[in-house]
């Protein structure tokens, strides 16, 4: 683990962080003194210790400022799901539909420009401090994708809302039971109609690499659970699949991880769709996250 990540994992206050830094300017102020008197007194042993000084000080004060500007503790880990929620996840989630332009020659000067705002509107529940969230996926034509997430520092679960009404047209089967439908048969088909876009994940029972095993850019497929699970939204009552996700100590810091999770989970749940267009429930007016209760 380099030095910054050490400093992101340390809770250090802010207070000693300006103390120690106010120190360092105090110093760097007094060398500086030190280095002009030698010069106008002629007194080259000062000149040289400041120059011989100042090569110590620069690299620690250094540290010091990027250590200032660096946000640790749990504070720091909880400000990075809130990128995640807030920024990149809705980023990705809004190029859920393939564009559709048309070919140019790569090597010319003109081509073709991108729409400036995707027609597709994320939205989201999240509060600040909370680590789990759900998102609402809606389209123009009226469609929408529910799905939850839930980012416990390494693990990610990840849950795809589906009514009882979907799963029945999903299966091509009449209305099922509640134990029916929290069943693993059913789950298993469910699974099994999502095809080649849940291919490279695998079932619960299924061998999971340990935390300590990983190489530090490991990043796990999703893995998921053998049954639905019942959840209420909006007071909608929803059985959720259930996968879980392991992702690298380098997630919660660095934009390239986080920025690759969105966009690998957006292009699962664009194949998601590809393949089993139920999943995305069609409703006349699509209410807005939370709302579905007044809706009703």
């Amino acid at each position: 683990m380099d030095i910054l990540a050490k400093l992101r994992f340390a809770n250090i206050p802010s207070w000693s962080k300006i103390l120690l830094f106010g120190m360092l300017v105090l110093i760097g102020l007094i060398n500086t003194a030190v280095f002009f008197l030698g010069l106008t007194g002629l007194r080259d042993s000062w000149v040289q210790a400041s120059i011989q000084f100042l090569s110590v000080f620069l690299p620690v004060f250094t540290v010091v400022y990027v250590a200032m500007h660096i946000q640790s503790g749990e504070s720091a880990l909880l400000n990075s799901i809130r990128k995640v929620y807030l920024r990149t996840l809705p980023l990705a989630l809004a190029q859920i539909d393939e564009t559709q332009a048309p070919f140019y020659d790569a090597a010319g000067g003109r081509r073709p420009k991108r729409e400036t705002k995707s027609q597709i509107v994320v939205e989201t529940n999240y509060l600040p401090g909370q680590i789990d969230a759900d998102f609402l996926i809606r389209w123009p034509t009226h469609k929408r994708l529910l799905i939850r997430l839930e980012i416990n520092f390494r693990r990610i679960n990840f849950n795809l809302y589906l009514t009882g009404e979907q799963i029945a047209r999903i299966l091509k089967r009449p209305p099922l039971s509640v134990e029916e439908l929290t069943s693993e048969d059913v789950a298993h088909q469910i699974l099994e109609r999502l095809g080649h876009s849940v291919s490279g994940a695998s079932f619960a029972e299924a061998k999971r690499i340990t935390l300590a095993d990983q190489d530090v850019a490991y990043q796990s497929g999703y893995a998921f659970n053998d049954r639905m699970i019942q959840r209420e939204l909006g007071g909608k009552s929803y059985y959720c699949l259930v996968a879980m996700k392991t992702v690298s100590p380098q997630f919660n810091w660095e934009v390239t991880e986080r920025v690759y999770f969105c966009f690998d989970l957006m292009l699962m749940l664009r194949a998601m769709i590809d393949e089993c267009p139920e999943i995305a429930d069609v409703v006349p007016d699509a209410p807005a996250l939370g709302q579905d209760a007044k809706a009703a």
